[in-house]
């Protein structure tokens, strides 16, 4: 384990990550946040004790400990858009995803911060997977790597949350 993540190896060809688990955001940045990121509302809530199945199965489990508000491990770390045209939250975010801010005014990162957190938060969770895998590697021609998310049901900003009429006959 890590204070940056927590770590359960396994011995099957099975790797989950969960990247944005994380609540936690340093004390030494935490007054540059605002009442509502401190709430940390966009965390993935629970989804170690949903997987927590899946260490029976020999299944490794990687979960972060600090908050996607500090910076969001499943984004590329040159903050590239995973969807180009569409409204996202990037390597570090600004806003929640209702569209909230999540700094005091004025406090958002600059791109020196940005590689700080990077370098000091990115990293080491990339490095930790990318061990995972090769470990697993080491002792399966194939590996699964499952990334565990979860969001809220309603985030009209983000996309329709209308759900289609799947006339399933019933």
């Amino acid at each position: 384990m890590s204070g940056l993540y927590n770590l359960h190896r396994g011995d099957g060809p099975l790797l989950i990550s969960i990247p944005h688990l994380g609540t936690q955001i340093p004390s030494s940045i935490r007054h540059e946040y605002s009442d509502v990121a401190l709430g940390v509302t966009d965390t993935d809530w629970h989804l170690d004790r949903l997987y927590d199945f899946a260490k029976a199965m020999g299944a490794t489990l990687l979960g972060a400990r600090v908050s996607r508000y500090v910076i969001d491990l499943n984004r590329s770390p040159n903050d590239e858009s995973l969807y180009p045209g569409q409204t996202t939250t990037g390597l570090c975010p600004t806003e929640t995803f209702r569209g909230e801010s999540i700094y005091q005014p004025g406090q958002e990162p600059d791109q020196a911060e940005k590689q700080r957190r990077v370098t000091t938060f990115w990293q080491p969770y990339h490095t930790a997977l990318q061990a995972e895998l090769a470990r697993l590697r080491e002792k399966y021609p194939n590996v699964l790597l499952w990334e565990a998310h979860s969001i809220a049901s309603v985030l009209p900003r983000l996309f329709d949350a209308k759900l289609p009429d799947l006339n399933l006959g019933t």
